[in-house]
């Protein structure tokens, strides 16, 4: 088994056992942040393929780009949509009317994060309607996955944990100090956020 091989056989041991964590969970999970501490951990990787892995299994997804800060699930799931999530939030639109399919995986929708309206990212992340955006899909879909940008930079995913039922924190090896990770495990535990796993990204 080459290198490449062993590593995509280790990641997927990974995301198979957050997938069990998240459904064996004693809550109710449907909605889950996917977060890290800083840029460049491999948040958005690793929400793109867990979505994907639930999708696969059999259950009803949506993939949402709140990140938006850097949105970048475009470059996982390249989509030609002009609405996104922002648009939905402010204008109070159907969901519907973001939604984009990925042919190659039946149960899975992607919602990207639409126009960004950079004096107001705070604003729209922690409004009542960021809250209801959740709830419609939380009552269509079996698992709703949000990629969002890193704890310690921004208050973003904070916000968002706090509004989800689980959150899944992504570190890298060789490049996340553990005062690090447990600085961004502890800031989400002050929101009470219940935290589904840890995945590890090999900085390789």
């Amino acid at each position: 088994m080459s290198k490449k091989e062993d590593k995509m056989k280790k990641l997927n041991e990974q995301y198979r056992f957050l997938r069990t964590n998240i459904k064996f969970n004693d809550q109710s999970v449907k909605s889950i942040v996917v977060t890290s501490g800083y840029f460049g951990e491999g948040k958005t990787t690793v929400a793109a393929n867990l979505a994907k892995s639930l999708a696969l299994g059999g259950d009803k997804v949506v993939i949402v780009d709140l990140d938006l800060r850097r949105p970048s699930l475009r470059k996982y799931f390249d989509m030609d949509m002009e609405i996104g999530a922002t648009n939905v939030i402010e204008n109070e639109l159907d969901y519907r009317n973001a939604i984009s399919h990925d042919e190659s995986i039946w149960d899975l929708d992607i919602i990207h994060s639409g126009a960004i309206p950079v004096n107001r990212i705070s604003e729209i992340i922690s409004s009542q309607k960021m809250e209801k955006f959740i709830n419609d899909l939380e009552k269509d879909y079996d698992y709703i996955i949000i990629d969002t940008p890193p704890v310690q930079e921004y208050s973003d995913a904070i916000t968002l944990a706090a509004m989800a039922d689980g959150v899944a924190v992504v570190y890298k090896v060789g490049e996340t100090k553990v005062g690090e990770l447990k600085e961004t495990l502890d800031k989400l535990k002050n929101v009470k956020a219940n935290i589904l796993g840890l995945v590890k990204m090999n900085n390789e």
